[in-house]
């Protein structure tokens, strides 16, 4: 049976009569999935939680896959690598020592995006801007400077629009 087939067609309870056969991780979990979908919640989280003690496992070769990048000289390929490593082992010190003060620069940059995403839909435009330009000294990411400009022409509408208030008083 073609479990992926089966399972994009919302087949979950064929996918059941067949769980005994299903041996790869992608099916298990389909499998999985397909439980919870048909409400068998505790048998769900069996199969899930199984294949995330098998992924779990796995995390090292994130390590040794940025390690062998950073050995060759590709350093962005090994920041990478190192950094999704760190997001599941954010206690490993040879992985930060191995980044060096890059591994700082890497969380930095994803959170502090996020952060300054935050702060302009919440109207805190200067905060925004202030990390932006932060991460702007550090990246050249077109992206990010449209995001930054967009932050920083927010906060100078509020400060016009501020002034205009107390012109008006």
């Amino acid at each position: 049976m073609d479990i992926k087939k089966a399972f994009d067609e919302g087949r979950f309870l064929e996918i059941l009569d067949v769980s005994s056969e299903i041996t790869s991780h992608e099916d298990r979990l389909l499998l999985g999935i397909s439980l919870y979908k048909l409400g068998k919640t505790n048998e769900a989280l069996t199969v899930l939680t199984s294949i995330y003690s098998h992924i779990d496992s796995l995390f090292p070769a994130l390590f040794y896959i940025g390690k062998i990048h950073k050995e060759a000289g590709d350093v962005d390929l090994a920041e990478r690598f190192i950094g999704d490593y760190l997001v599941f082992r954010p206690d490993d010190d040879e992985a930060r020592d191995l980044l060096g003060s890059s591994s700082q620069t890497v969380l930095m940059d994803v959170s502090s995006v996020e952060l300054a995403r935050l702060y302009t839909s919440q109207g805190y435009f200067e905060k925004a801007v202030d990390i932006y330009s932060t991460l702007l000294s550090l990246s050249d990411d077109q992206a990010m400077k449209k995001e930054a400009l967009c932050a920083q022409n927010l906060h100078i509408i509020k400060n016009l629009e501020g002034w205009l208030e107390e012109i008006k008083r």
